[in-house]
C-alpha cells in the first residue's frame, strides 16, 4: 500500500427535515405511553396496536 496516494473526503448535506428529531421524540413517548398502559391492563393489546396504526397486535404464539 506504500506509494499510494488517497485522498478522503467528507461531505456533509443540511438536514432535509429540521423537525425530524423532534418527531421521532414525539413518537417515543406515544409509545411508551401505550406501552403502559397496555402492561397496566388499561387497553388491550389490540386496542394498543391500533392507537399505533396497525390492525392488530402481533400473535407470536
Amino acid at each position: 500500500m506504500q506509494g499510494n496516494l488517497c485522498k478522503s473526503e467528507h461531505v456533509f448535506e443540511p438536514n432535509q427535515d429540521p423537525f425530524q428529531l423532534s418527531r421521532m421524540q414525539s413518537r417515543n413517548i406515544e409509545f411508551d405511553t401505550i406501552d403502559k398502559k397496555v402492561k397496566r391492563g388499561y387497553i388491550s393489546k389490540d386496542d394498543g396496536a391500533r392507537e399505533l396504526g396497525y390492525a392488530k397486535a402481533y400473535d407470536h404464539a
